[in-house]
């Protein structure tokens, strides 16, 4: 790999050519730096892109999953999330004269 010693120079570019991110940068260190350490901001972008529809997903299936939950217990044709209560008639609410009683 050749590096130049001195500053970027100026020079006619072809028609059809696009530089990289890189190029864009004067002195040579930051150039490895941004070549070699960093990602550019089409990567970032897509990496956002994927993320945001990733989370999207997620969302979607939660969203079903509780639509499936509430038609499965108003409809009762399945197993839904329910616990039998103790009636408040066998209750005991009288004062006790003693906590383990």
């Amino acid at each position: 790999m050749y590096f130049s010693s001195g500053p970027a120079e100026l020079s006619e570019i072809p028609e059809d050519y696009e530089p990289e991110e890189y190029e864009y940068h004067e002195h040579p260190i930051t150039r490895f730096i941004v070549r070699h350490m960093t990602t550019d901001y089409q990567e970032n972008y897509e990496k956002m892109c994927a993320k945001i529809a990733l989370e999207t997903e997620k969302m979607e299936w939660r969203q079903k999953q509780k639509m499936v939950n509430y038609l499965m217990q108003e409809r009762g044709d399945g197993l839904y999330y329910y616990i039998p209560m103790t009636p408040t008639e066998v209750i005991d609410y009288s004062p006790k004269s003693d906590p383990d009683q």
